[in-house]
């Protein structure tokens, strides 16, 4: 079982989507549905660190992030074996420029 930890970056992430759904007037019932598939994915990391998706299989950019897609989110996340430990890092839609956002550009 790996140890999971949450960025303080993931955190304001979340934050800000919640807030951008409730702003542009998404139910309360879609926000949670949302908000839970993307909590599930985090718990399965515990278990299965390795799940996500390798950035650097989508880029020439050499890199160590992982990422999961929940709709059109993606959450970026590295793997730490010797500490069996696995860092979530940042929560950016899709449709944004986020290899800039993880700054590998």
């Amino acid at each position: 079982m790996y140890k999971v930890e949450i960025s303080k970056g993931y955190e304001f992430d979340y934050m800000m989507i919640e807030s951008n759904l409730r702003v542009n007037n998404y139910s309360d019932d879609r926000i949670n549905k949302l908000l839970n598939k993307i909590d599930y994915q985090i718990d399965l990391l515990a278990e299965t660190p390795g799940m996500g998706i390798r950035l650097e299989k989508h880029t020439q950019i050499p890199n160590d992030f992982r990422f999961l897609v929940c709709e059109d989110y993606l959450q970026f996340y590295k793997v730490y074996e010797k500490e069996k430990t696995v860092r979530v890092l940042r929560l950016i839609n899709g449709r944004t420029d986020y290899l800039s956002n993880l700054g590998l550009i």
